[in-house]
């Protein structure tokens, strides 16, 4: 079975190449096309052309490659999509979000293109995609992995590494909520996945992580359709594919993750290989900003995978 694969790209062409010649050299055969989805604003034509540079495209001759740069950027906040409002926004709170996304982008709405992997899930032809970030490294063959149990799912929704505990208030304390404890049909709360009632970003801590998740794309479309609520946006305070996993779940299809602990995670993949997150280098998450070396992540292109960064630029 082949699937197809997004990833959002946010100036840093070096660190996403890095994370495909890691994805390419363990999970090739399983993928047809890659969709690259540029949100770099006034960067993006430079970084477009590396990705469509004939230099770039022959590192991954087995893959159909496709790119696109944003029309209006998304960024870290919930975009809005015309005629496709999700059902909970009340009229306070749309004036609320159209507000900030003016106030961020100079309009009101944004297209649906524009939002995180939506392109790639329109476009695709097949069962699944392939949700990752551009700061993965891989081990094993993460994708083999997730195909085989999604094929074993009555009804699949979506499958990877699930929770970000770090935010949620059922993660502390003598009976602390875990993967695990999910994976095994505990739930912390009757509002699970719900985790918290904050007007902030921790409102919905418990989520399969958008840094590595298949999908169903029959589950994109018919959450889409029913409760007008995209995967890659920040629904109701809460993170990429947040509020979509709750949809995900009221709508009676099917999660896992096959890789619970941090030990067997790690095996198969690690999440912000260089010590620290992708996005954690342009906004700070509670203990500053973080640099983005681009010379250590060319260095390591060159040590790991023999190539030489600089030479894939489009003259």
């Amino acid at each position: 079975m082949k699937i197809d694969v997004a990833i959002q790209s946010y100036k840093k062409p070096e660190l996403l190449l890095y994370t495909l010649l890691s994805l390419y050299k363990h999970s090739s055969e399983h993928i047809d096309t890659i969709y690259i989805n540029d949100d770099s604003g006034e960067d993006s034509e430079r970084i477009v052309k590396i990705y469509q540079s004939e230099q770039f495209l022959q590192l991954f001759r087995d893959w159909k490659i496709k790119v696109r740069k944003n029309i209006r950027r998304t960024g870290w906040w919930q975009a809005l999509v015309k005629d496709q409002m999700p059902k909970y926004i009340s009229p306070f709170y749309f004036i609320y979000r159209a507000s900030i996304c003016l106030l961020k982008t100079g309009h009101f709405f944004t297209n649906r293109h524009d939002i995180r992997y939506q392109w790639a899930f329109d476009c695709t032809n097949k069962k699944y995609v392939y949700v990752l970030h551009d700061d993965v490294i891989f081990n094993k063959d993460i994708v083999g992995l997730y195909i085989y149990e999604a094929e074993k799912m009555k009804n699949p929704g979506i499958i990877g590494d699930l929770g970000q505990c770090w935010r949620c208030p059922h993660s502390n304390g003598n009976s602390a909520c875990s993967p695990e404890k999910i994976m095994s049909g505990y739930r912390p709360s009757r509002n699970w996945p719900k985790t918290s009632y904050a007007y902030n970003g921790s409102r919905r801590a418990c989520r399969i992580n958008e840094w590595s998740a298949l999908i169903a794309v029959e589950a994109i479309k018919y959450i889409e359709q029913k409760e007008h609520v995209f995967f890659g946006n920040y629904d109701d305070f809460g993170d990429v594919g947040a509020y979509w996993f709750d949809m995900c779940i009221k709508n009676n299809f099917d999660f896992l993750d096959p890789l619970p602990t941090i030990e067997q995670r790690r095996s198969y993949y690690t999440h912000g290989w260089r010590g620290v997150s992708g996005h954690s280098i342009w906004v700070n998450q509670g203990s500053g900003k973080n640099e983005y070396n681009r010379n250590e992540i060319i260095n390591a292109i060159h040590n790991d995978f023999g190539i030489y960064f600089n030479n894939l630029v489009s003259k």
